[in-house]
């Protein structure tokens, strides 16, 4: 399983901090750590929270959990980036 590789590198194409994905998907920065540092095992997390992540990616469940998105597809889940455009009239 690549949950937490996965994690880790989408956060990371995505420059986003900690605090930003926990906001976004309800995940604590602790539960955070634990997935990113080993103390909660990919295999005891729930589908609820594996679910959420994926959503928030846009990255299909199955890709999530069980492809190295880092060398399968680069742009695999790069979030929009929004930028604001002055428009003069």
């Amino acid at each position: 399983m690549y949950i937490k590789s996965n994690l880790v590198y989408l956060k990371q194409i995505n420059n986003l901090t900690v605090r930003q994905l926990a906001k976004a998907t309800g995940l604590t920065n602790a539960r955070y750590g634990n997935i990113v540092n080993g103390k909660i095992n990919e295999k005891n997390l729930t589908i609820e929270t594996v679910t959420k992540l994926a959503n928030y990616f846009k990255v299909s469940l199955d890709d999530f959990v069980f492809k190295d998105l880092a060398t399968e597809n680069k742009n695999c889940g790069k979030l929009p980036q929004w930028k604001i455009i002055a428009l003069t009239i």
